[in-house]
């Protein structure tokens, strides 16, 4: 286990909050590019016509990337 000094948890904090905007950005950017393929769940819901398997994966390539470079600023 890792233990911070209360100045190294200051910086952590500080840091997090600075990064805050960031992550909120790339949260929109995300849900940007996921929105034009929206309907087709809706379209599932409704009606229960499957997903194209491409979608899936295309969706899913969008939230990996973005998962990603979350996950790469918030552990700098």
């Amino acid at each position: 286990m890792v233990f911070f000094s209360s100045a190294q948890q200051r910086f952590i904090k500080l840091v997090a909050e600075a990064n805050k905007p960031i992550v909120q950005n790339l949260n929109l950017q995300q849900y940007q590019e996921l929105l034009p393929t929206d309907w087709y769940y809706t379209r599932y819901i409704e009606t229960g016509q499957e997903v194209p398997l491409e979608i899936k994966q295309q969706r899913q390539e969008i939230r990996d990337k973005y998962n990603n470079l979350i996950q790469e600023i918030n552990n700098e």
